[in-house]
């Protein structure tokens, strides 16, 4: 986890020198402002692909926030989904949201979506999403935008037919 207090981060992705490679339980927090990350730097924000060198190639879970961050990290790069379910855990910390999807979140190769695990808050507010379904485990889901959601649609996460620990909350 990379806690982010002077800036925002824009390296690349990868494995080489000034490169940032990230794997299992990677991410980033925000602390003392809101904190952008366009890794890669580009304008508009290059797409990455979960599973590509560099970028959970190995793992499938993209921690976001921690229990000590007051601001919110927000994720400017669109995110191509590997196959089979990719995570993002979503700590809680002290602000109201947690973390942030500004960029796409899509399903190119017929991924199965996502699950958001955590306590935290998850906004997503793109509203050009393309994903096959997202899953609520824990923690909440905020709409930021209309129209956020794609066909594939959203499940909240039920125990004997009662909700877990996951909400969606329609802003």
């Amino acid at each position: 986890m990379l806690g982010l207090q002077a800036g925002d981060f824009t390296r690349p992705v990868g494995t080489g020198d000034g490169e940032v490679n990230l794997v299992n339980n990677g991410g980033f927090a925000a602390s003392a402002a809101n904190r952008a990350v366009n890794l890669g730097g580009e304008d508009p924000p290059a797409q990455l692909t979960m599973g590509n060198t560099g970028f959970f190639d190995t793992t499938n879970t993209f921690a976001l926030s921690h229990a000590t961050a007051d601001a919110t990290v927000d994720i400017q790069n669109p995110i191509a989904l590997r196959n089979g379910t990719n995570f993002f855990q979503v700590a809680d910390g002290a602000a109201v949201v947690d973390a942030k999807f500004s960029g796409v979140i899509s399903s190119p190769n017929g991924g199965t979506g996502f699950s958001k695990t955590g306590n935290g808050t998850l906004v997503l507010s793109n509203t050009g999403n393309s994903f096959n379904q997202a899953f609520i485990d824990s923690g909440t889901i905020m709409l930021g935008a209309d129209d956020v959601l794609p066909g594939g649609g959203l499940t909240v996460k039920t125990v004997n037919n009662a909700i877990a620990d996951g909400t969606l909350d329609l802003n």
